[in-house]
């Protein structure tokens, strides 16, 4: 849904879902995200660990990340504005609560 938002204002974008970790696919991963011109990484984690593992498993480092932590998913409005925050700027960690939306 935040994908289709976005896309009404110019913004392109793909996404891939890691939901194999041991294996974890590093060909598969590895041959998607070396496409793209950016990468954000989006995760309901503190330190941002599947990042780290994508990192580890592929040399590929997520620059940029979305994060929320406070036990809630994501909602579509939230998601939209902390990807357009990242997409506007540079800010490596962007944090997201339930409260800021």
């Amino acid at each position: 849904d935040a994908m289709e938002t976005l896309a009404t204002e110019g913004v392109t974008a793909n996404f891939v879902q890691v939901r194999l970790m041991r294996p974890f696919p590093v060909e598969e991963v590895t041959a998607l995200l070396s496409k793209a011109k950016r990468l954000i990484l989006v995760e309901n984690n503190y330190t941002g660990q599947l990042g780290l593992l994508v990192r580890q498993m592929t040399g590929i480092e997520l620059s940029q990340q979305v994060l929320k932590y406070d036990g809630r998913p994501f909602s579509e409005e939230e998601l939209v504005e902390a990807l357009r925050q990242a997409l506007a700027g540079s800010e490596k960690r962007i944090h997201v609560s339930h409260l800021s939306a």
